[in-house]
C-alpha cells in the first residue's frame, strides 16, 4: 500500500468517525450522554433562588440583629448586667460576620451562574462560527485528495 492510499484511508476513518460524533451528538435537552450538560433555563432558576434567599437572609438576619443588639443596650442601661450585655453583643458581632459571609456566598453563586450562562452562550456561539468557517488546516485535508504529492 502506497503512503498516498494509507493516508486516504486514515483521513476517510477520521472523518467518518468525527461525523459519527457530530451525528450522534444532541442538542440542549436532547438526552445526550455528554459528560457536561448545561441547561440555561436550570443555570437562571438556581441563580435567582441564590439571590432571593440572600434578600430573604438579609432581611431575617437583619430582624434578629437588631433584636440582639436592643436587648443588649437594654440590659447595659439597666445597671447590674453588664457581662450579660458584654456577652449579647459579642453574639451580636459574631452574627453579623457569619451572616455577612452567608451573604456573600449567596451573591458569589448567584453570580457565578451569570457568569457560567454567558459564557456558555458565547461558548456555542464560538462552535457554530466555527463550524460554518472550517479553517485552513480543514481545508487542507477536505481538498487532500485532489492533490497528488510524490
Amino acid at each position: 500500500m502506497s503512503f498516498e492510499q494509507e493516508w486516504a484511508a486514515h483521513k476517510a476513518a477520521g472523518e467518518k468517525s468525527a461525523r459519527m460524533r457530530l451525528d450522534g451528538a444532541k442538542g440542549p435537552g436532547g438526552g445526550s450522554n455528554a459528560d457536561l450538560t448545561v441547561h440555561d433555563d436550570e443555570l437562571g432558576r438556581i441563580g435567582n433562588m441564590a439571590f432571593e434567599l440572600h434578600g430573604r437572609v438579609k432581611k431575617k438576619a437583619d430582624d434578629a440583629r437588631s433584636e440582639t443588639h436592643a436587648a443588649a443596650i437594654y440590659l447595659l442601661n439597666e445597671g447590674g448586667f453588664d457581662d450579660l450585655s458584654d456577652a449579647l453583643l459579642k453574639v451580636n458581632d459574631n452574627w453579623n460576620t457569619q451572616v455577612t459571609t452567608l451573604k456573600n456566598g449567596f451573591g458569589l453563586i448567584s453570580n457565578h451562574l451569570d457568569f457560567t450562562r454567558k459564557a456558555h452562550a458565547k461558548d456555542e456561539r464560538d462552535i457554530v462560527l466555527g463550524m460554518e468557517n472550517p479553517s485552513k488546516i480543514t481545508k487542507y485535508f477536505h481538498n487532500d485528495s485532489d492533490t497528488k504529492r510524490t
